[in-house]
């Protein structure tokens, strides 16, 4: 079985965060394979009334930019973005930048903003074949010629063009693309145009809620090993 769950969970229990992490952006984002390198902290902002990181998303193809919106997964922690982003900070090293972030307004504080620090000074098509390397590292080898960067693109689409509950403006807003009846002004003007789609491919039944946020409460407070996080 070749699925996205499959492939978050094999890199999941491999313990492969920075691989899982940028295959699960990619995925959520409905992304090209080598815009996973554009991801920059200083086009984010966490909107509490819908409980959304809204993210701004560079498209290679035609230089561009759509909103982009990610929110904690509704059932499989393997494809949850706000776990696996923490995980990559926490083990990976994430938020550390070994030559500092430099002043206001700089090169060097506009480069340590990135969000993948090894993907900076990569071609994107060298980027690209790095998330289908990994994809196909999680697939059996009479499989793999069949997958590639893109095969993320078209299986979000895909599962949001059957889902019932996303129309077919929300689904091309969340991917950046434009038709007639929703321009390039219109997705940016009324982000809530992607919110159905994030969450429908975030796992919610009903993506026309608000999304959760799940208590950390138990991770850091005392009590039973059933009931926090152990050294175990």
């Amino acid at each position: 079985k070749v699925d996205m769950i499959t492939i978050c969970m094999y890199l999941f229990e491999r313990e492969h965060w920075l691989e899982l992490c940028k295959l699960v952006f990619t995925f959520l984002g409905i992304g090209c394979g080598g815009e996973v390198k554009f991801l920059t902290y200083a086009s984010w902002s966490f909107d509490e009334t819908y409980n959304m990181l809204f993210v701004q998303w560079f498209q290679c193809k035609n230089l561009k930019t759509n909103p982009s919106g990610f929110v904690p997964d509704f059932s499989n922690p393997e494809m949850c973005l706000f776990l696996i982003l923490g995980i990559f900070w926490s083990l990976c090293n994430g938020l550390v930048r070994a030559g500092g972030v430099g002043q206001n307004n700089s090169a060097t504080r506009r480069k340590s903003a990135y969000v993948f620090q090894d993907l900076h000074d990569i071609r994107d098509s060298s980027v690209a074949q790095q998330i289908t390397n990994i994809i196909k590292g999680c697939i059996v080898l009479q499989l793999r010629t069949f997958y590639s960067a893109k095969s993320l693109r078209i299986g979000a689409m895909t599962l949001l063009t059957w889902d019932s509950a996303v129309c077919y403006e929300e689904a091309v807003a969340l991917g950046g693309w434009a038709t007639p009846s929703n321009s390039d002004w219109y997705i940016w003007v009324y982000l809530v145009s992607i919110i159905p789609a994030v969450l429908a491919l975030a796992g919610y039944p009903d993506p026309r809620v608000t999304a959760y946020l799940p208590q950390a409460g138990k991770l850091f407070h005392g009590g039973t090993n059933e009931q926090r996080f152990t050294a175990d």
